[in-house]
């Protein structure tokens, strides 16, 4: 968004969103990169999973929540331009850089292997590098958005319109995504589609939304617990099964849904002003006004976000390199953990240089190649 559309809890919200999704990453490659999954790590696994695995959920509502709160008020020209040049288009730039980078291991394994159709299957399903399987789905998304608009329309004007649109963005408590490593299947998009429309009908009637979590956070915020007990548990007795549907992902879907909107009314609380501050002059409110360190943090990654999730594997990668040995021969669930929270920092903090390198030399024409 530009700085006069910035609602400035969402982009906070949004920096939340992509450090949560590297995180995702960082404790799981740490563990599987340099080895198996031993049971001195399950704890660390299990619960590095309940925090952080589901979290591209929060990208969803996200997108969905923008649409209705800014982006409906443009021509469908304007939005899909938008996607074209922000997303669709740094995606097919990455993919071709990351087919490039990852060559030798595609050859080592199918030496007949073309390069050009390797590309085009990674663009089709997402398999350039293992987080881009999510922007397909996005894109079926953005091409879905006409009708879930109109959808939100049509059921607005009819009795309890609302309660059959939010019906809808139940389905992925059934219809659930599919596992590692063919993300890409029909009940994907499905599951993705609730978080979508979920956000669009929050962004829809926002201010009630807001009061409502207010109203009830104590009871959201106690099934967040639950649900999170529930996978920690589950992935320690190891008696989830996988398919059409899966009980694991039926929590994620809950659990990321209920803390999305708890994360929104707390963010939303953050930014407001004080009564105090309310009543000072603009130039004081100013002085006052610094952003304290988390925010500047939030804003910064928010700034960054698309291409910190089309960076951050490679400078994830080149880390685990220097220490896979270390990591290998000590399965030590302290020395995992503290690797995964070094990892997550400093892929980040590359990711974020590599962004701003890529503006420094491609000014207005970065975010094409890197959606920054």
């Amino acid at each position: 968004m530009s700085a006069q559309q910035r609602i400035e809890h969402l982009h906070s919200f949004r920096g939340v969103a992509i450090i949560t999704i590297v995180a995702a990453h960082a404790w799981s490659f740490a563990i599987f990169w340099t080895g198996q999954l031993d049971d001195s790590l399950e704890w660390v696994f299990a619960v590095t999973e309940m925090l952080f695995h589901g979290s591209t959920l929060f990208f969803a509502i996200i997108s969905g929540l923008l649409f209705t709160q800014v982006l409906h008020r443009k021509p469908w020209r304007h939005f899909y331009r938008q996607k074209l040049s922000k997303v669709v288009l740094p995606y097919i730039v990455m993919s071709a850089v990351m087919t490039a980078m990852y060559w030798q291991y595609v050859s080592a394994d199918n030496p007949d292997a073309n390069m050009l159709q390797v590309y085009l299957n990674n663009l089709l399903v997402g398999k350039a590098s293992i987080q881009y399987w999510y922007i397909p789905v996005l894109v079926v998304l953005f091409a879905l958005t006409p009708l879930f608009q109109w959808l939100l329309n049509k059921l607005s004007t009819q009795p309890r319109g609302i309660v059959v649109a939010f019906a809808l963005t139940l389905q992925p408590l059934v219809i659930t995504r599919s596992p590692f490593p063919d993300f890409i299947e029909p009940q994907t998009f499905v599951y993705f589609s609730g978080a979508y429309l979920l956000g669009m009908i929050i962004g829809s009637h926002y201010k009630a939304t807001l009061t409502l979590i207010e109203r009830y956070q104590m009871p959201i915020f106690t099934i967040v617990v639950i649900s999170s007990l529930a996978l920690v548990y589950g992935y320690l007795v190891d008696t989830w099964s996988y398919g059409f549907f899966s009980l694991r992902e039926s929590l994620y879907y809950l659990q990321k849904c209920l803390l999305a909107l708890l994360i929104l009314h707390w963010l939303h609380s953050w930014h407001q002003p004080t009564r105090q501050q309310s009543n000072q002059t603009p130039k004081q409110l100013a002085r006052r006004q610094a952003k304290p360190k988390t925010k500047r943090l939030l804003s910064l990654c928010a700034d960054h976000a698309f291409a910190i999730y089309f960076i951050h594997v490679v400078p994830m990668g080149w880390l685990i390199g220097l220490a896979w040995q270390t990591l290998a021969d000590h399965r030590s669930p302290w020395l995992i953990a503290s690797f995964g929270l070094a990892s997550l920092t400093l892929s980040i903090t590359l990711s974020i240089v590599i962004s701003r390198i890529i503006r420094l030399l491609f000014k207005q024409h970065s975010s094409k190649l890197i959606g920054a």
